[in-house]
């Protein structure tokens, strides 16, 4: 897959976000020049326009050009299974409420903040009362159960506070309880939290205070921390996340957790709410939906805790593939998948990396899904497939691990930690 002329431009406008402009100019260019390249670009970009049908025919023509590569085959994938996706942002998510009980059905809060549980009696304790130990108190936290038992209800009702909505829904994946609690908030500003986190006492109030000085702000985020934590609740590590890279005019910016902003009520004109066709990431994609839109404003201090609960969250085989797949089904519909002919925004693609991810998915053709493709915009080639290797190990995906640790030493001969990496999968 050759480059071709004024492909530099095209760039330039798909990673400031110009897509109509880059479209235009690529359909000039394909009159004259009906090269892979250009049909697999312009393929990208009507997939950030929403443009499906002509996103899947413009993909398929570029697989059968006689130079289509590797790059094709994973643009083709994804594209094919983003065209599978729901669109829809939740607006009738009100009609899957069942049951519904209100404290004060007449309470005109500032902030809602929004909870989702399922089956978590055991976790949502902590994270109940990290809100009601907010310094911040003028709040109505909506609990959103998505179809799990009702043995939570009695956990929420030792500790029940007039401000605390909960209502029971059917179940309607990761996206629909976030979607069912934005159509019950009453608050003029909205944020999250999930019933296995904790927010810190003084986020809200900071938070809020900030967003009350500058109105012209729609959305306020922050960083986070990230708590691995045993089956006994004993923390094994932690690492502070921060979030400064969710910025406007960034080639890429970051899959963000929701526990990290707080928006207000008129940004849901523009993005009504989580888009239901995801499984995965939603929280990330929604945050990049409202920055299309909206100015946002990073305020340095953490948020809470993120909390990965070893034993509890990682329950079956594959889950670290499943979650790349949802990660990098978002990366392609907003438009800055690394696969374009020119690459990803920090340079192009290598030869060597092609070759290498032609192997790997010779091997492994389902393993398209475990690619770690966000990372390729800011991190080595061989770091990529290393840290892949690292995470399908984890998934007991042994035979896939020790492939991807093969193509890392393969790209990165020179480093020793490839190396060692290699050697120990192969001994295990």
């Amino acid at each position: 897959m050759r480059l071709y002329p004024g492909a530099d431009e095209v760039k330039a406008m798909v990673y400031s976000g110009r897509m109509p402009e880059a479209k235009q100019l690529l359909e000039q260019t394909l009159i004259k020049n009906e090269s892979t390249a250009v049909l697999n670009d312009l393929a990208l970009v009507c997939a950030k326009l929403g443009q499906d049908k002509q996103m899947l025919e413009l993909i398929e023509r570029a697989e059968r050009q006689p130079d289509a590569d590797v790059r094709i085959k994973v643009n083709r994938y994804y594209l094919s299974e983003l065209s599978k996706l729901d669109r829809g942002r939740g607006q009738n998510a009100r009609e899957n409420v069942i049951e519904l009980k209100r404290g004060d059905p007449g309470l005109r809060p500032k902030l809602s903040i929004i909870m989702r549980t399922y089956n978590r009696p055991d976790m949502i304790k902590l994270a109940i009362g990290s809100v009601l130990g907010s310094q911040f108190q003028d709040w109505e936290l909506v609990i959103v159960n998505d179809g799990g038992d009702h043995e939570v209800e009695k956990v929420i009702e030792g500790l029940w506070d007039k401000r605390m909505v909960y209502a029971y829904a059917r179940h309607s994946g990761n996206a629909g309880p976030f979607n069912v609690g934005l159509r019950l908030a009453r608050g003029e500003l909205i944020g999250f939290l999930d019933d296995d986190d904790i927010i810190y006492p003084e986020h809200f109030q900071r938070v809020v205070s900030h967003m009350e000085a500058h109105p012209e702000f729609k959305a306020v985020y922050t960083d986070l921390k990230r708590v691995w934590l045993g089956p006994d609740g004993k923390v094994i590590k932690e690492k502070l996340n921060r979030n400064q890279d969710l910025q406007p005019g960034k080639p890429l910016g970051q899959i963000m957790n929701f526990l990290a902003f707080v928006i207000r009520r008129e940004c849901l004109e523009l993005v009504p709410g989580f888009r239901e066709g995801l499984k995965r990431a939603v929280d990330g994609e929604f945050a990049l939906a409202l920055r299309e839109h909206f100015n946002f404003e990073y305020l340095p201090g953490v948020a809470g805790e993120f909390r990965f609960w070893r034993g509890l969250e990682r329950i079956s085989h594959g889950a670290s593939k499943g979650k790349n797949k949802w990660i990098n089904l978002t990366i392609y519909s907003y438009g800055v998948s690394p696969f374009y002919s020119f690459g990803p925004a920090r340079g192009r693609t290598s030869r060597r990396y092609l070759s290498a991810l032609k192997g790997f998915l010779t091997e492994f053709p389902q393993m398209v899904e475990a690619l770690e493709l966000k990372k390729l915009h800011k991190r080595p080639e061989w770091w990529c497939f290393n840290y892949m290797a690292k995470m399908l190990e984890e998934d007991l995906l042994t035979k896939e691990a020790r492939a991807a640790f093969k193509y890392s030493v393969f790209l990165a001969p020179y480093k020793i930690g490839p190396w060692k990496n290699l050697i120990r999968s192969r001994m295990k």
